[in-house]
């Protein structure tokens, strides 16, 4: 055994205190060394085989048989000798001649994460399809599962982590998705796009496969749908709105046919917020049929009247000479002094200046997309807000959750790449409210936040208001999260919101 195979620990305890953080990185280290120490021979063996395989496909497939590496080696070195020329060299050690110790070059610096190292993937994977499943898994700890505690990583990592080592689908879907947008490891630019197309008919192989397999029951239909909306949000990223189109409205018929938007929180959770972010990011405006348009619209105005009451009343100091809009009633003492307590437990949640940046959009119009992501993002927090506002407990681990999100996320951090890349916030912030409303058990008040088909009701009716309007919406909804001073609340007056209406109602007749 090699000097480098040795991996020396200190044990002296340090004097300067360490972070959780430092002590998972250097634990992953250990494992990091353990695998490359365990895998070393296996890895160089598949390299020698898949050299020479490349040099003589008339071998067929590989084998790890030890004669065959042996013979498969010496020849692939011959070959490489006769193709390059002979130049005179000072004399090397022979273990820098190993495939193993060659060093690649990558357009990309990889960066150590917290990969298991021990994680086998369900297909055999290339070098640059190893770095892209690495990065993909640094985002999702560090974005995702770091910003809580474990009971939160759990609800992503228990069926990203399985479907990676046992689904060949969802695995090349994550490739596919990442490649798609702005990162690949492939040398030149028609590597990446030949990259692409070949992931790109693989899973649609893999897709029809799977449907064959649906049976009568339904079965395995949940995740049939998952993965064609997951490949409408990729289609739609590389330009082809068209099949981005009918996919989308093949999803829309399996959810129709088995009952609508609601039945979606029947699903397990990890994939119904999957499912969620897709129908965010793409928009299903034709999921609002007309003749529920009308009880559609009242549900919305009852919730953001709501909401501005709810706000109204938990910044009153005093309410005797309060000054209320008309059409707000004042509350009871008892339940002020509710309120009263609700508001010095959020007094420093509305000072986070990290949350404030992370919750307001940029200057200037917003892109359609933009629109989406906001939307979704402050209804998401002002829901939640809502839903717990009978329980101190829930709403201490909710701003917990959300002011660690906010303070260590960038937005485009936060992203499950294989689920959407324009709302990246969405699949977080969900799970953070399901977290909190499990902390205590979903009661009738904290159930309003499991209601996810919500989120796609609020921001497909928005998206038929006009800018104007969903710029008014988004500033009063912000400003519930930002402002300590009921004075500098964004009031939504009854004809304002009338309106509002009026415009979503024109707009839903003019549709096909």
């Amino acid at each position: 055994m090699e000097f480098s195979d040795y991996r020396f620990v200190i044990l002296t305890p340090s004097k300067k205190p360490r972070s959780q953080r430092a002590i998972e990185l250097e634990r992953s280290s250990l494992r990091s060394h353990a695998a490359r120490v365990t895998f070393r021979r296996a890895r160089l063996q598949r390299q020698v085989l898949y050299s020479s395989q490349q040099l003589h496909p008339e071998c067929g497939q590989l084998s790890l048989d030890r004669e065959l590496t042996r013979g498969a080696e010496s020849t692939c070195r011959q070959e490489l000798a006769n193709m390059i020329p002979v130049r005179t060299q000072p004399q090397r050690h022979q273990a820098d001649e190993e495939p193993s110790r060659t060093p690649t070059v990558l357009p990309i610096p990889i960066s150590t994460s917290m990969l298991d190292p021990f994680l086998h993937p369900a297909i055999e994977l290339t070098v640059p399809d190893r770095h892209l499943l690495h990065h993909y898994m640094t985002l999702v700890p560090d974005g995702v599962f770091g910003v809580a505690s474990k009971e939160l990583a759990h609800m992503i990592r228990e069926v990203v982590i399985r479907d990676i080592s046992t689904k060949p689908c969802t695995l090349a879907m994550i490739l596919f998705s990442a490649e798609s947008g702005d990162l690949s490891f492939q040398p030149t630019d028609w590597d990446r796009r030949q990259s692409i197309l070949k992931r790109r008919g693989y899973i649609y192989t893999l897709i029809r496969q799977f449907l064959a397999g649906v049976d009568a029951t339904g079965i395995g239909l949940n995740a049939f749908t998952l993965s064609l909306a997951t490949m409408a949000a990729a289609e739609k990223r590389l330009g082809n709105v068209g099949i981005s189109e009918i996919h989308m409205r093949a999803v829309k018929k399996i959810i129709d046919m088995h009952g609508g938007l609601h039945k979606i929180r029947e699903i397990d959770s990890a994939r119904a917020i999957m499912l969620v972010n897709i129908l965010i990011e793409i928009g299903t405006p034709d999921f609002q049929n007309q003749h529920i348009m009308p009880q559609t619209l009242t549900w919305l105005k009852q919730k953001l009247r709501a909401f501005q009451a709810w706000n109204y009343w938990l910044r009153l100091c005093d309410i005797s000479t309060a000054a209320l809009p008309g059409d707000i009633e004042p509350l009871s003492t008892e339940a002020h002094r509710c309120h009263a307590r609700h508001m010095q437990q959020w007094a420093s949640f509305f000072d986070t200046p990290a949350l404030s940046h992370y919750i307001t959009p940029p200057p200037g119009s917003l892109t359609t997309e933009q629109y989406r992501s906001y939307l979704a993002t402050l209804f998401i927090i002002n829901t939640a807000f809502w839903a717990f506002r009978d329980s101190s407990a829930t709403s201490a681990v909710y701003l917990r959750d959300i002011a660690t999100a906010a303070a260590n996320n960038q937005r485009r951090e936060s992203v499950l790449r294989c689920f959407g890349t324009n709302c990246a916030t969405v699949t977080l912030l969900i799970m953070m409210t399901h977290h909190a409303a499990n902390v205590q058990g979903p009661d009738q008040t904290t159930a309003d936040v499991f209601a996810v088909e919500e989120i796609v009701d609020f921001v497909d009716l928005m998206m038929r208001a006009s800018p104007r309007s969903r710029d008014l919406v988004l500033r009063a909804l912000r400003s519930y999260l930002c402002e300590t001073e009921f004075t500098g609340l964004t009031y939504l007056s009854n004809a304002t919101m009338d309106a509002l209406m009026n415009e979503i109602r024109v707009t839903a007749n003019q549709e096909p």
